[in-house]
């Protein structure tokens, strides 16, 4: 076994081990069972008014802090299921306990359980948008209002898209919002955000060696993309599921996303403190790919890059292991179908 399987596999036991004792997959601080699931009537389009299908939209509802007349804390729901136990979670039952008020959560359309229609298909997903999923909040708040009476003040919170949706829903409606708490929410739309990279570099270079090794890991698998050996040689150290076609574009460009967006993803939720939603590989950090690449980045060059490899190599595997796949699928072909996925 190689040294750098064995540095992986250690790491991936630590992991693992810190993970098990933590339980990850407990619930939340409380030891209470979130609240149940319901289920809201949405409009399907809010603007077009021949339109008139609906469906149903999940959220859930905390009134154990609440009391009359107290203020309504909406947790909006982003690109991906909404959990319940941040009900009974995170800061803002904070601000429950303090304010006396009620707590709800409404999943964003087309994830999770929230499907406005039956499939993914391209001809549904114009009924994909922030523009949609503001109105399905204003609509959500106004019926709440008049099934509940509540009177006092609302305020939306999320966190990246759904900060974004917060402030949004607070500029265009805010006749109903009387606040928002947006957090990390990418405001300024950019297609070249590589602002995004800097501060991801950033991150990695409070660890020392880690960025240069990087770099040169980089640097090392572009030279192998000049020839066909060294194609073959990328194949098979990144476990690729099927040859590197070094000529097509798209494909090359995929994998560097690939490998390099294993980095991004880590420092995204660098120790993000969400043990409590369920999530797996929480321990794994900064650090503990910082200390693949760097721990990798020694010994002799014998013109293939094996040691200048070996760390984004590493890194790739444990990804692989977190993500439970058994090769990395580098294709834009591929990420394309996945985009494309219809669900049942």
């Amino acid at each position: 076994m190689s040294p750098r399987s064995l540095l992986v596999l250690s790491l991936v036991s630590l992991v693992t081990g810190l993970t098990h004792r933590q339980g990850l997959r407990s619930l939340p601080p409380t030891g209470q069972a979130p609240p149940p699931e319901q289920w809201f009537t949405q409009r399907l389009d809010h603007f077009r008014v021949t339109e008139q299908r609906t469906w149903g939209q999940r959220y859930w509802v905390n009134w154990a802090h609440y009391s009359p007349g107290g203020p309504a804390l909406l947790m909006i729901g982003g690109e991906g299921e909404a959990n319940p136990a941040w009900m009974e979670a995170g800061a803002w039952t904070t601000y429950a306990k303090e304010t006396g008020a009620a707590m709800l959560l409404l999943e964003h359309r087309f994830y999770g359980q929230s499907h406005p229609t039956p499939d993914l298909g391209v001809k549904n997903l114009v009924w994909l948008s922030s523009r949609q999923a503001l109105a399905d909040l204003a609509n959500f708040i106004t019926q709440m209002e008049a099934s509940h009476n509540l009177t006092g003040p609302w305020v939306a919170l999320g966190g990246s898209y759904p900060g974004s949706l917060a402030a949004w829903l607070r500029l265009k409606y805010p006749h109903l919002v009387a606040g928002s708490v947006s957090t990390s929410g990418p405001l300024l739309a950019k297609a070249d955000f590589y602002e995004y990279l800097e501060v991801v570099t950033a991150s990695l270079d409070t660890v020392s060696g880690c960025v240069p090794a990087l770099r040169t890991a980089v640097k090392r698998l572009g030279k192998l993309l000049d020839n066909e050996a060294g194609a073959q040689y990328v194949t098979n150290k990144f476990r690729l599921c099927s040859p590197l076609d070094r000529t097509n574009a798209n494909n090359v460009i995929n994998l560097y996303e690939s490998l390099i967006g294993n980095f991004e993803g880590i420092v995204q939720y660098n120790k993000d403190n969400k043990a409590f939603e369920g999530a797996q590989w929480g321990n794994v950090t900064i650090d503990t790919v910082c200390d693949i690449l760097v721990s990798s980045n020694t010994g002799p060059d014998t013109g293939l890059g094996d040691w200048e490899l070996d760390g984004l190599a590493g890194v790739n595997d444990l990804t692989l292991i977190m993500t439970d796949q058994t090769c990395l699928d580098h294709t834009y072909e591929s990420e394309v179908r996945i985009k494309q996925f219809i669900h049942s």
